[in-house]
């Protein structure tokens, strides 16, 4: 089943929570941040903030004078208003659901789904340029997935026997692809990409035939070759993501999850509350099953145990049901339903920071100098012994996707340390952790 689904990602995600939060009120109330175009013109299926005001949703447009069109809505206050963006439609048959959608910034995006389409724009949903990597005219499958890793780089699932993952190196104008099962049989698509660095790729999908079953698949050389990780004959896989040691895999219609303790060598499956469907984790520990007219849920110790989560409940229709979430770091998560009277409503969870540096080893041992910064990034360490375990440094970008790592065996106190991350990075935004065995700190930079 298309998962109608989530971007989690998003998209961005879900994305690797590094800021410490403020208390959260025992109430835990997701608020209502407004209602979307009507239902009746315009069916939601994909949602993605960039930040706290720029943001996305994507689906079909209904059209009562003419046949319906793919559709892209953009907000930059936050999800209060909705500007069309929507591209022209390309040359199909058959209308095509945009349930695909990933801004890697605010101009460079791609939004795919049914008939195999699949859209760019670089310049922010002003125009739109048709990239797909196959035949749409002939093509009855759909992009299962979308994701770039610097912007350039560029993965795509398609339905296909093999389950196909195509990949592209300047932003979709050319396109290569490899196989996850190279002998397939059964119709499958990747649902989810998830981008751990360049060479590591993850990717869980399911069947799209009518049989069950669900895989998890891994890519150690930048999609050029797959292992099947996990296969399972009962349920399939919408979404995955990997943070250091522990990830998650789950679908969307069941209740049924899969997580790793060691980085996806092994998988267990997690027991979960009653109609806790679709559950999401933001970081290592943290986690929400959102749902619709019964009881939603949140964890803070990997799913070991859930409490009950509450929506707020205006008087213009309940909360109907769940349809996607978008999680940004230190600021909340976005969520989309669809009310009881059928109208979409974006709800937030706000996540503040209580600063912009969380400290989680037991002092600061480490200085970023050059706050903004330009091309490299300057820290010097503090204390007065050398770091005989020596450093790991790992740069995320506002979306919480690894953009540059580096590890440094032996510093010296006071020595400075200089860090030229090698893939180019946009103006913006970005949290730096440095990791000194165990404990590590977390800084947002701003990149001039």
């Amino acid at each position: 089943m298309k998962k109608c689904l989530l971007d989690y990602s998003m998209m961005a995600l879900l994305s690797f929570y590094l800021f410490s939060t403020a208390p959260v009120s025992a109430q835990d109330t997701f608020e209502v941040v407004a209602d979307l175009p009507s239902s009746e013109t315009f069916e939601v299926v994909a949602l993605q903030m960039l930040d706290e005001n720029i943001g996305w949703v994507s689906g079909l447009k209904n059209n009562p004078l003419g046949e319906p069109r793919s559709a892209v809505w953009k907000t930059t206050d936050g999800g209060l208003t909705w500007t069309d963006i929507s591209p022209l439609p390309i040359a199909s048959p058959y209308p095509s659901t945009l349930s695909e959608l990933f801004f890697y910034d605010e101009m460079t995006g791609w939004a795919g789904g049914e008939n195999g389409v699949l859209y760019k724009t670089s310049d922010g949903g002003a125009t739109w340029t048709d990239v797909s990597p196959y035949d749409n005219m002939d093509n009855d499958g759909l992009v299962g997935a979308v994701k770039s890793y610097d912007g350039s780089t560029v993965f795509a699932t398609e339905s296909t026997p093999e389950a196909r993952v195509y990949q592209s190196q300047n932003s979709g104008a050319d396109w290569d692809y490899t196989a996850i099962f190279p002998s397939g049989t059964d119709y499958l698509v990747g649902q989810d990409i998830f981008l751990k660095s360049a060479q590591e790729v993850w990717v869980c999908g399911n069947s799209v035939s009518g049989n069950d079953g669900g895989f998890v698949a891994r890519s150690t050389d930048g999609g050029q070759t797959w292992e099947n990780i996990v296969t399972d004959d009962a349920f399939s896989f919408a979404n995955i993501q990997i943070f250091g040691d522990f990830g998650w895999a789950s679908a969307n219609s069941s209740d049924h999850m899969k997580i790793t303790n060691d980085g996806g060598q092994t998988w267990s499956d997690l027991s979960l509350p009653n109609n806790a469907y679709a559950p999401f984790f933001i970081d290592e520990n943290r986690g929400w099953s959102l749902q619709a007219n019964s009881t939603s849920y949140k964890t803070e110790d990997r799913g070991q145990t859930w409490e009950p989560v509450d929506f707020e409940s205006p008087a213009t229709g309940a909360f109907g049901y769940y349809v996607a979430n978008s999680y940004v770091p230190g600021k909340g998560i976005w969520v989309l339903g669809r009310t009881g009277f059928g109208e979409y409503r974006l709800y937030k969870f706000p996540i503040s920071p209580t600063s912009s540096r969380e400290v989680i080893a037991s002092e600061n041992f480490i200085n970023v100098v050059n706050n903004p910064f330009s091309e490299q990034i300057a820290l010097r360490l503090n204390g007065d012994a050398s770091l005989k375990r020596g450093l790991e440094f790992q740069l995320f970008d506002v979306s919480g996707r690894l953009v540059f790592s580096e590890k440094r065996k032996h510093v010296n106190a006071g020595e400075a340390i200089v860090l030229t991350p090698t893939v180019l990075l946009a103006k913006g935004t970005y949290v730096l952790k440095t990791w000194m065995g165990e404990g590590g700190v977390a800084e947002m930079l701003i990149k001039q």
